[in-house]
């Protein structure tokens, strides 16, 4: 299993998510919070990491960080390390806490800080109880509309405003919250001429989504290599700067295939044969479309479906055959194999 890219930053705003291993508990009791938070708060004078927001739930953690230094890497190792030998003590265990390497998504324009914080703090009230579950946020993709009756709404914003271990609290100004935490950039983000303005119409933002039913569960699906949330003209520029070593060399192989796109492989197939695409694509007997799939499968992210679209309209089940059917000819064609690779070579010098 590759592990998550990482990308550090100057400035970077993160969303850093991290679970229990085995999804068990990482936060036993009050004192496990409140050493956790310490330890986080300290960042901020050890690393110079900006807190900008947290929710702490019972087996996983949401942080929104910035790093001025560029050392989310360093301050994270520090956080976990730390919190992971403590708890340990207290709880007369051994072994790991955490599942896995910590999960950092780079969010670096203004839409997405504020998505962001809106998404953490609202992970107290994603229950099956409050019909805010899993289930339920798929039949709100299904476009299923919230039937919430007013005591129901009235539950989820009771809980939303009563959670002790977010930043939502201290954000909405219902406390003073602590002073290492910084809100000051998220709330400039919203509307009003006094800071008690830009906190009602934050207020507002952040509990809409209750009011309504959650729809912004599908903020992680729109992350992009599995690290970079923000528009098209920023991801790419970030995606320069992504790195792995040899354990993520499938992210970071994913990563190159999306540099590389369906119209790269079809202009070089119509260059290798020396006609338009257009003429050769659906011509009876012609490898161009078989070839095609099979390369757009091979350096490419496009999913079956995609492709069949973009090769004229072909369902999952033509794609796949044609796929299977080309990859056997080019095994027995040895011609026909070397103008593949010749084709791959091409497109694999394409500019990331």
């Amino acid at each position: 299993m590759s592990r998550p890219l990482r990308i550090d930053v100057e400035d970077g705003w993160y969303h850093v998510i991290s679970r229990g291993i085995e999804r068990r508990e990482i936060f036993q009791k009050d004192a496990d919070r409140r050493d956790f938070l310490e330890r986080l708060f300290g960042l901020t004078e050890s690393h110079t990491i900006r807190v900008h927001g947290y929710c702490l739930m019972q087996n996983h953690f949401h942080l929104q960080l910035q790093t001025p230094l560029a050392n989310l890497t360093e301050a994270m190792q520090r956080l976990l390390s730390g919190y992971v030998i403590c708890f340990n003590l207290r709880h007369q265990r051994a072994g790991p806490l955490f599942q896995g390497r910590y999960r950092a998504i780079l969010a670096g324009e203004q839409e997405w800080i504020t998505e962001v914080n809106r998404y953490i703090h609202l992970n107290p009230v994603r229950l099956e109880s409050l019909d805010l579950g899993k289930r339920r946020q798929a039949e709100i993709r299904r476009g299923i509309e919230d039937m919430a009756d007013e005591e129901l709404v009235r539950l989820r914003l009771e809980l939303l405003r009563s959670y002790p271990w977010s930043s939502y609290r201290a954000y909405a100004g219902y406390i003073n919250g602590p002073r290492e935490l910084q809100k000051a950039d998220v709330l400039d983000c919203f509307e009003g001429r006094s800071p008690q303005e830009q906190r009602k119409t934050f207020r507002d933002y952040s509990e809409s989504p209750i009011r309504e039913g959650i729809e912004d569960d599908s903020l992680l699906d729109r992350v992009r290599y599995g690290v970079l949330l923000g528009g098209q003209k920023w991801t790419a520029k970030m995606r320069a700067l992504l790195s792995g070593d040899e354990r993520e060399q499938r992210a970071l192989d994913t990563v190159r295939k999306e540099a590389i796109g369906f119209d790269d492989i079809v202009a070089s197939i119509s260059r290798e044969f020396g006609e338009p695409w257009e003429e050769i694509r659906d011509r009876r007997g012609h490898p161009a479309r078989s070839l095609a799939i099979v390369l757009c499968r091979r350096h490419t992210a496009l999913k079956l479906q995609e492709i069949g679209t973009l090769c004229g309209g072909l369902d999952y089940a033509a794609v796949s055959q044609a796929k299977h059917r080309m990859e056997n000819k080019l095994r027995q064609d040895p011609p026909l194999a070397k103008m593949a690779d010749r084709i791959a070579k091409r497109i694999m010098n394409v500019e990331c």
